[in-house]
């Protein structure tokens, strides 16, 4: 256990940079930006004095000085200040700046000449001896920061950080007991003594861990603890010292006193897993943790919580069996506990989803409607791919939650809730819960479109599209509403909604604050995509152009327009140019290799393109447009044979391609078997997506060892745009 006996020391040109308003003079700043005015705030100059005529110098100057800190002319403002303090020579606020404009000019000893001559001539001015501290620690003259923090505590004993200051310098010189005895004194003198009897606890910790004071070990302990219980005794929310409080019982060898301590805090917070995690690992900061818990489980068989504890340190040490085993007594003896339940189910849950829902089920039974219980059931049944049965477990969550305190549900928890009630039919009630998750937090209505776009089915992204024109109609307002509208149905190719979508967007947002930040690269990226697909070619080009001149360096835009021109055998030579600038910003890309290698072929360059096809075949082997490439740059090469197995392969790939099926029936190829290879190929290969996507699934986001508060997190993502690279680029381009 570490305690900082030396906290709440002030390092100098830290202090320095904002003494200003740690002495309270505003307007006084040394780096960074100016602060803020503040109208409520009566200025300094109201507090200069006006004893005689000379007052209206002394304001002008005052005044012109405060102009010149703002503007940062720090050499102006301290010229102004010492103008204006000879008018009023004992005005305090004038006295501080003038030294802390010297110190910025690196006058060091007139700032500390005008600092002390102030302070002698003041010696009750609190603000004034803090600032002659600081100057005395940064000449590292110790004896007189001494010195001034005992005058300080003289001006203001109720200010414990005076006390703490002198005690650590008590403590650098080796004067514990010095250290001790002050701030024993200063505790029924200052406001509040909490961070006085922490430090003091961390002295006499400090004390007992020295292997030189053995003989009074014990007696140290005690008093370490006995100081934390009294901060502990004003402050019985800070489990923070309720910690340090067992920490100092485990040490001294008293695990009986630790495990209380640390019920104290389980009370305050009874299911949360973090607390209980934390309380048990307390108990690895002895050498043989598990063994001292195990022997006290034995002689105080009746506590859950060691059982707990036990269990919580077998599974840090990989023990899943033991672990179970502990975990399981801590159900029997804590029946009404949820956390066992909870702890149980987390490690059956890796391999045994079933056997992980029976666990929760028995806690359930024995605390009907527990919230962390049917939170954690309805995020397994989430995983198990149950939508409706994790959708009525998060209605029962809401509910038992709701009425008690229903500003405590994290926003995730209704994002989590929309996806289960979507992926179970239900597209109002999940366009009413994405409502409830976007109005705590907006940024839930861009973590919904960005798992629409990570589903591999089209289906989840027509619900999507459903579910969030329900919600437009509850957010009028919101711009974004009809910019993700045009994402979806650009990447589904529902290119003439997408098109009035995003032309909606656009009027929407003509005079909005927001429109930089809606219509940016990704926007028109895809409302150039929609457009193209529609054959609005002209009209592409130039959405495209605008992407580029936001984005320079999207290689999706750059790959897209070289396709377009390619396809239509127009622009070749600047559609080589943009195909290569595409793949210097991605060359492990196949689609833009492909892309490429189709520049070459239109322009007649066979040899070339048959070189970077080949290359993209071994970078996407199943890709049918690619294929079909091959095949077509085969054919022009003059060695049809080897061309007709790669268009068979192709169509295999993707049996609705019908110029693909043209080119085969033209070479009298019967695409009858071919039709049912086709078949067998999607069956095994939508087999291999079922089980990559149930792998997925089953790594559930939440973290089952987190309190309810911390409920599942959206679909993690580093940016909040729609991918802009789609999985089958080729077919994004131009089809052929």
């Amino acid at each position: 256990m570490t305690f900082h006996t030396q906290r709440l020391q002030f390092v100098f040109l830290a202090a320095l940079t904002s003494l200003g308003s740690l002495l309270g003079i505003t307007g006084c700043t040394t780096t960074g930006n100016p602060p803020a005015a503040n109208p409520d705030t009566p200025p300094p100059l109201a507090r200069l004095s006006r004893r005689d005529s000379a007052t209206a110098d002394a304001l002008a100057h005052f005044s012109e000085g405060v102009m010149a800190e703002y503007s940062r002319n720090y050499p102006a403002a301290l010229s102004n200040y010492m103008d204006a303090v000879r008018y009023d020579p004992e005005n305090e606020d004038l006295n501080l700046r003038i030294v802390i404009g010297l110190l910025q000019q690196k006058r060091e000893a007139e700032a500390l000449k005008t600092a002390e001559a102030y302070s002698r001539r003041h010696p009750k001015s609190e603000k004034s001896l803090v600032c002659l501290a600081l100057i005395y620690r940064a000449a590292n003259r110790l004896n007189d920061v001494e010195a001034t923090y005992r005058r300080l505590i003289q001006v203001a004993p109720q200010r414990p950080e005076y006390h703490i200051e002198l005690a650590a310098i008590y403590l650098a010189s080796g004067k514990d007991q010095a250290a001790i005895k002050l701030l024993r004194r200063a505790i029924d003198q200052v406001d509040d003594s909490t961070e006085l009897l922490r430090v003091l606890a961390g002295i006499y910790a400090q004390r007992a861990g020295n292997e030189n004071l053995k003989q009074g070990r014990k007696k140290d302990f005690d008093a370490a603890i006995s100081a934390l219980q009294q901060a502990s005794a004003r402050n019985t929310n800070d489990t923070s010292l309720l910690f340090q409080i067992g920490d100092l019982y485990i040490n001294s060898g008293d695990i009986g006193k630790a495990v209380e301590s640390f019920g104290k805090i389980e009370d305050l917070s009874p299911d949360n897993l973090q607390v209980k995690e934390k309380a048990a690992l307390s108990f690895l900061t002895t050498s043989n943790g598990i063994p001292t818990l195990e022997q006290y489980a034995a002689q105080h068989p009746g506590d859950g919580r060691i059982y707990y504890y036990i269990g919580e340190l077998y599974c840090q040490t990989g023990n899943v069996e033991k672990a179970i085993q502990y975990f399981e007594q801590a159900t029997e003896h804590s029946p009404t506990n949820s956390s066992p339940y909870m702890k149980l189910a987390a490690l059956q849950l890796a391999s045994n989803a079933p056997a992980a829902l029976k666990v929760l089920d028995e806690g359930l039974q024995k605390m009907p409607g527990n919230p962390y219980l049917l939170e954690m059931t309805a995020y397994v049944q989430f995983g198990q791919k149950d939508y409706a049965k994790a959708a009525g477990y998060f209605a029962m969550v809401e509910k038992a939650i709701a009425n008690e305190d229903p500003d405590r549900i994290n926003p995730a928890f209704y994002f989590n809730y929309a996806i289960a009630a979507q992926m179970s039919g239900d597209m109002d009630r999940a366009a009413v819960l994405l409502n409830t998750a976007y109005e705590k937090n907006p940024v839930y209505l861009d973590a919904f479109l960005q798992y629409a776009f990570k589903q591999k089915n089209d289906a989840v992204r027509q619900s999507a599209i459903k579910i969030i024109e329900t919600f437009g109609q509850s957010q009028p307002d919101e711009p974004n509403v009809y910019v993700y509208l045009g994402f979806l149905n650009s990447y589904l190719k529902s290119n003439t909604a997408a098109i009035a979508d995003f032309e909606k967007a656009e009027a929407f947002l003509q005079d909005s604050p927001q429109k930089n930040e809606a219509l940016d690269a990704t926007y028109y990226f895809w409302y150039a995509a929609a457009c193209e697909r529609d054959g609005q070619f002209e009209r592409a080009e130039k959405l495209f152009a605008t992407c580029l001149e936001l984005d320079p360096k999207n290689p999706e835009a750059y790959n897209y327009l070289a396709y377009m021109w390619a396809e239509k055998g127009i622009k070749l030579d600047k559609a080589l140019d943009y195909a290569q600038k595409a793949l210097k910003l991605n060359p492990k890309s196949g689609a833009f290799v492909d892309t490429l290698g189709w520049v070459y072929y239109m322009q007649g360059k066979y040899k070339e393109a048959f070189t970077e096809i080949e290359k993209a075949t071994k970078l996407m082997p199943d890709d049918p447009t690619i294929t079909d490439h091959d095949g077509d740059v085969l054919f022009k090469l003059g060695d049809e044979k080897q061309a007709l197995p790669q268009w068979q392969r192709s169509f295999v790939l993707d049996p609705e391609n019908a110029k693909v099926a043209e080119k085969l029936k033209a070479r009298s190829i019967d695409l009858e078997p071919l039709r049912k290879e086709a078949a067998e190929y999607k069956k095994k290969h939508d087999e291999e997506e079922a089980k990559k996507a149930d792998a997925e699934s089953s790594d559930l986001d939440q973290d089952v060892s987190s309190s309810p508060e911390d409920l599942m997190a959206p679909p993690s993502d580093d940016t909040n745009e729609p991918p802009s690279d789609l999985d089958e680029d080729p077919e994004s381009a131009p089809e052929d």
